[in-house]
Protein backbone atom coordinates (compact mmCIF):
# COMPACT_ATOMS: atom_id res chain seq x y z
CA UNK A 1 0.00 0.00 0.00
CA UNK A 2 1.29 3.10 -0.66
CA UNK A 3 1.71 5.93 1.76
CA UNK A 4 1.05 9.51 0.91
CA UNK A 5 2.57 12.45 2.71
CA UNK A 6 -0.13 14.61 3.87
CA UNK A 7 0.19 18.12 2.72
CA UNK A 8 -3.00 19.32 4.80
CA UNK A 9 -4.46 17.84 8.12
CA UNK A 10 -7.74 17.52 6.94
CA UNK A 11 -11.33 15.46 7.39
CA UNK A 12 -14.31 14.52 5.55
CA UNK A 13 -12.86 14.71 2.31
CA UNK A 14 -11.62 18.87 2.89
CA UNK A 15 -14.56 19.34 4.40
CA UNK A 16 -12.47 19.99 8.00
CA UNK A 17 -9.43 21.77 7.92
CA UNK A 18 -6.63 22.06 10.89
CA UNK A 19 -5.64 25.73 10.88
CA UNK A 20 -3.30 25.84 13.45
CA UNK A 21 -2.31 23.63 16.77
CA UNK A 22 -5.94 22.49 17.69
CA UNK A 23 -7.71 25.36 15.39
CA UNK A 24 -10.14 23.45 12.96
CA UNK A 25 -12.53 24.87 10.33
CA UNK A 26 -14.91 23.65 8.55
CA UNK A 27 -15.44 24.72 4.63
CA UNK A 28 -18.58 26.61 5.62
CA UNK A 29 -16.33 28.95 7.91
CA UNK A 30 -17.86 27.46 11.06
CA UNK A 31 -15.30 26.85 13.61
CA UNK A 32 -14.96 23.43 15.24
CA UNK A 33 -14.21 23.40 18.59
CA UNK A 34 -14.70 19.62 18.91
CA UNK A 35 -11.91 18.38 17.69
CA UNK A 36 -8.00 18.52 19.53
CA UNK A 37 -5.28 16.76 18.68
CA UNK A 38 -2.09 14.66 19.64
CA UNK A 39 1.14 13.67 18.13
CA UNK A 40 0.52 10.42 15.55
CA UNK A 41 3.00 8.80 17.58
CA UNK A 42 1.37 9.42 21.24
CA UNK A 43 -1.81 7.87 19.66
CA UNK A 44 -2.28 4.57 21.44
CA UNK A 45 -4.00 2.17 19.18
CA UNK A 46 -4.11 -1.20 20.26
CA UNK A 47 -1.56 -3.70 19.04
CA UNK A 48 -2.03 -7.56 18.72
CA UNK A 49 -0.60 -10.32 16.51
CA UNK A 50 -0.82 -10.35 13.42
CA UNK A 51 -2.32 -13.24 11.82
CA UNK A 52 -0.99 -16.81 13.05
CA UNK A 53 2.62 -14.69 13.32
CA UNK A 54 4.20 -14.45 16.74
CA UNK A 55 6.58 -12.04 15.82
CA UNK A 56 4.44 -10.03 13.52
CA UNK A 57 2.02 -7.44 15.15
CA UNK A 58 -0.77 -5.15 13.85
CA UNK A 59 -2.57 -2.01 15.24
CA UNK A 60 -6.43 -1.59 15.39
CA UNK A 61 -7.35 1.86 13.83
CA UNK A 62 -10.48 2.58 14.35
CA UNK A 63 -12.68 2.40 11.02
CA UNK A 64 -14.41 5.59 11.22
CA UNK A 65 -11.49 7.65 11.94
CA UNK A 66 -9.95 5.92 8.81
CA UNK A 67 -13.14 7.24 7.09
CA UNK A 68 -12.68 10.68 8.46
CA UNK A 69 -9.15 12.26 8.42
CA UNK A 70 -8.26 11.59 4.87
CA UNK A 71 -4.36 11.18 5.40
CA UNK A 72 -5.77 8.09 6.52
CA UNK A 73 -7.67 7.22 3.54
CA UNK A 74 -4.76 4.45 2.37
CA UNK A 75 -5.71 2.24 5.26
CA UNK A 76 -9.31 2.44 3.69
CA UNK A 77 -8.08 1.36 0.22
CA UNK A 78 -6.02 -1.31 2.00
CA UNK A 79 -9.26 -2.58 3.46
CA UNK A 80 -10.98 -2.22 0.29
CA UNK A 81 -8.33 -3.97 -1.98
CA UNK A 82 -7.98 -7.00 0.81
CA UNK A 83 -4.54 -5.79 2.14
CA UNK A 84 -6.01 -5.20 5.58
CA UNK A 85 -8.22 -7.03 7.26
CA UNK A 86 -11.40 -5.29 8.76
CA UNK A 87 -12.66 -6.89 12.50
CA UNK A 88 -13.77 -5.60 15.87
CA UNK A 89 -11.56 -4.29 18.29
CA UNK A 90 -10.01 -6.79 20.60
CA UNK A 91 -9.74 -3.48 23.48
CA UNK A 92 -11.82 -0.31 22.66
CA UNK A 93 -14.43 -0.01 25.45
CA UNK A 94 -18.18 -1.48 24.65
CA UNK A 95 -15.97 -4.50 22.85
CA UNK A 96 -17.24 -7.63 21.73
CA UNK A 97 -15.72 -10.69 23.06
CA UNK A 98 -16.12 -12.88 20.25
CA UNK A 99 -15.57 -10.11 17.12
CA UNK A 100 -17.05 -11.21 14.04
CA UNK A 101 -14.79 -10.84 10.90
CA UNK A 102 -15.86 -8.24 7.89
CA UNK A 103 -16.34 -10.46 4.15
CA UNK A 104 -14.46 -8.72 2.03
CA UNK A 105 -16.31 -7.98 -1.09
CA UNK A 106 -15.37 -9.09 -4.41
CA UNK A 107 -14.38 -7.75 -7.93
CA UNK A 108 -12.59 -4.84 -9.09
CA UNK A 109 -16.09 -2.50 -8.14
CA UNK A 110 -14.41 -1.58 -5.03
CA UNK A 111 -17.60 -2.15 -2.57
CA UNK A 112 -15.02 -2.74 0.08
CA UNK A 113 -15.63 -4.57 2.94
CA UNK A 114 -19.12 -5.90 3.94
CA UNK A 115 -20.57 -3.96 6.98
CA UNK A 116 -18.98 -5.52 10.84
CA UNK A 117 -21.72 -6.18 13.20
CA UNK A 118 -19.92 -4.59 15.94
CA UNK A 119 -22.77 -5.25 18.27
CA UNK A 120 -21.40 -2.91 21.58
CA UNK A 121 -17.83 -2.87 19.95
CA UNK A 122 -15.73 -0.28 17.67
CA UNK A 123 -14.82 -1.63 14.06
CA UNK A 124 -11.32 -1.76 13.35
CA UNK A 125 -9.06 -2.09 10.15
CA UNK A 126 -5.84 -4.24 11.09
CA UNK A 127 -2.75 -2.20 9.98
CA UNK A 128 0.59 -4.32 10.24
CA UNK A 129 2.75 -1.93 12.89
CA UNK A 130 5.44 -1.56 9.76
CA UNK A 131 3.34 0.50 7.77
CA UNK A 132 2.27 1.97 11.04
CA UNK A 133 4.97 3.14 11.77
CA UNK A 134 6.08 3.96 8.22
CA UNK A 135 3.00 6.65 8.35
CA UNK A 136 3.28 7.81 11.43
CA UNK A 137 7.04 9.29 10.39
CA UNK A 138 4.94 11.13 7.51
CA UNK A 139 1.65 12.29 9.17
CA UNK A 140 2.77 14.28 12.60
CA UNK A 141 -0.68 14.47 14.32
CA UNK A 142 -4.26 12.82 15.05
CA UNK A 143 -7.11 14.83 15.45
CA UNK A 144 -9.64 13.08 18.35
CA UNK A 145 -13.36 13.54 18.88
CA UNK A 146 -15.80 12.38 21.97
CA UNK A 147 -17.18 9.63 20.56
CA UNK A 148 -20.53 11.21 21.78
CA UNK A 149 -19.74 14.59 18.83
CA UNK A 150 -19.03 11.85 16.39
CA UNK A 151 -22.42 11.80 14.75
CA UNK A 152 -22.93 15.59 14.89
CA UNK A 153 -19.34 16.03 13.38
CA UNK A 154 -20.70 14.15 10.74
CA UNK A 155 -24.01 15.51 9.94
CA UNK A 156 -22.13 18.99 9.61
CA UNK A 157 -19.91 16.99 6.86
CA UNK A 158 -22.62 15.52 4.99
CA UNK A 159 -24.70 19.41 5.24
CA UNK A 160 -21.40 20.28 3.05
CA UNK A 161 -21.36 17.14 0.38
CA UNK A 162 -19.56 14.68 2.36
CA UNK A 163 -20.59 11.05 1.54
CA UNK A 164 -18.55 9.08 3.46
Amino acid sequence: MALRVPTQSTCFRGALARVSVNHWAWRDGTVERRLHEIASGLWNVPLRPYGTSATRSCVEVPYVHAQVYDPLAWVIEGCRDGTYEVDVSSFFPGQFRHAERAMMAGGAGGEGPAKVSSRDGVTVALVPSDDWKSWRALCPCVPLWNSADEAALIAHARALGWTG
